[in-house]
């Protein structure tokens, strides 16, 4: 009797370990988000986008729920590029009516532009009044599709292990339209600043 209760012990703990290991392959500590460093370096970004987006302000970068930093590794599934949320503030003094995020797949010898953007693909006009906070996401459906698809051209979904924050685009009604590489950041570690270096 007692050695069933202790194979039985074995046999849950083995289990048990399996599992872990399972859960830590499938969460790759890996992945990071960076600003296009690489792209302004080369002289491939033109000088007029090398800006600071003055309109808006990234409060955070959420990641299921839970804040992550630009520059620093985290663990995420091979999905991490859809579940992605920028939270963004008008900080522009009068209402803003569009705002996007643009990620880049530096991974990808084609690489592909990823928009994030409020509402639907069809509508994306907002409008966000001074200090009001606003999320940007990843359409869900069909761009969401497209991006896997395009990266299984060059690669599996799961090896994407760096995007890069390439691209900011604002309108607001005291500024009209901004473009840049920068935001403003209430993080300073997630201060695109050395980027303009």
């Amino acid at each position: 009797m007692r050695r069933t209760s202790s194979l039985s012990r074995f046999a849950l703990g083995a289990l048990v370990t399996l599992i872990a290991v399972t859960s830590a392959w499938a969460q790759d500590q890996g992945k990071v988000l960076v600003w296009a460093h690489e792209e302004l370096k080369s002289g491939r970004v033109d000088p007029n986008w090398s800006q600071q987006i003055e309109a808006i302000e990234l409060e955070d970068i959420l990641l299921a729920g839970k804040s992550i930093t630009i520059g620093k590794p985290f663990a995420a599934d091979a999905d991490w590029i859809r579940d992605l949320t920028f939270r963004i503030r008008n900080v522009s003094g009068s209402v803003v009516t569009f705002a996007q995020i643009t990620l880049t797949l530096p991974q990808l010898i084609h690489p592909i532009q990823i928009p994030y953007l409020v509402g639907s693909y069809d509508k994306k006009a907002i409008s966000l009044s001074p200090g009001e906070e606003v999320d940007l996401k990843i359409f869900q459906g069909n761009l969401y599709q497209w991006v896997k698809d395009s990266v299984a051209k060059e690669m599996e979904l799961s090896r994407i292990s760096k995007a890069a924050l390439s691209f900011v685009y604002v309108t607001s009604e005291s500024r009209g339209k901004e473009h840049g590489i920068c935001v403003k950041v209430v993080d300073s570690r997630n201060a695109c600043s050395t980027a303009l270096k």
